[in-house]
């Protein structure tokens, strides 16, 4: 369960990933690189996914994408993601490039 409740407008709004933040996929798991505090989450190839395909997308319309059934799932992702502070929602996603 999430511990801080998203306002409508989270849900709303696009998810980008902090640039310091590498997702890097394995065979069996992959990791969640941050590179500002020198440390590393392991996460499932699911969210691994989940980060690539839908990074730009708001909840809402990953919701929509993967279906009602799969909707525990995304927020307790969403709820990881937020907790270590990996992730953050804006209206201009397109305004936060990549680190090369």
């Amino acid at each position: 369960m999430m511990e801080k409740e998203l306002s409508i407008d989270e849900f709303k709004l696009p998810f980008k990933v902090f640039a310091d933040c590498v997702p890097v996929r394995g065979s069996l798991k992959s990791i969640l690189v941050d590179l500002n505090r020198n440390s590393y989450f392991d996460i499932p190839n699911d969210l691994y996914d989940l980060i690539i395909n839908c990074e730009g997308k708001s909840i809402f319309e990953i919701l929509t994408i993967y279906g009602e059934n799969n909707r525990l799932g995304i927020m307790e992702y969403f709820d990881f993601l937020i907790k270590n502070e990996l992730i953050f929602f804006t209206e201009y996603p397109n305004d936060f490039p990549k680190i090369d």
